[in-house]
């Protein structure tokens, strides 16, 4: 294994693309507001208690959640809210049908990361806005089913 102690961890040694197939095949993620790219644990095994007092090891498959931060100002905010009214089910409209392939490069472990068979879980209704800061973060939520680790 490579020893990787000394290398830059700055939020610069970590890239983001994004497709959304069939619509948009790639595009690169930039413009990250301070909270940048949010992810939850995966919650990938657990301990259950039985009634006579004995414990029971669950492990189990996960799904992987993120939440995408956007600078208001940052020219992906357009390009994301097109495609999400396009993708957004409506009553007398169409399903349609699209995945969400997410790569990240990490150039301070050596990896990259594709997280794969996604979809976006949830956005915001309108423009979060406040009288000190003026317009807020913009976040997408999304969620993947796998992921899929490879060196670089």
């Amino acid at each position: 294994m490579a020893d990787i102690s000394n290398h830059q961890i700055g939020a610069k040694s970590v890239s983001y693309t994004l497709s959304i197939l069939p619509i948009m095949p790639i595009m690169k993620l930039e413009g990250f507001g301070p909270e940048g790219m949010e992810w939850e644990d995966a919650e990938i095994g657990n301990f259950r208690m039985g009634a006579d007092g004995l414990g029971a090891k669950n492990q189990k498959p996960s799904t992987y959640k993120c939440t995408l931060n956007l600078q208001p100002n940052s020219n992906l905010v357009p390009e994301m809210d097109n495609i999400l009214n396009l993708i957004r089910v409506a009553w007398g409209k169409s399903l349609v049908d699209y995945v969400l392939i997410l790569v990240e490069v990490n150039n301070a472990t050596g990896n990259k990361t594709i997280w794969s068979n996604g979809m976006f879980t949830s956005d915001q209704s309108g423009t979060p806005v406040n009288l000190e800061d003026g317009q807020q973060t913009r976040k997408y939520h999304m969620e993947f089913m796998n992921k899929t680790v490879f060196p670089l």
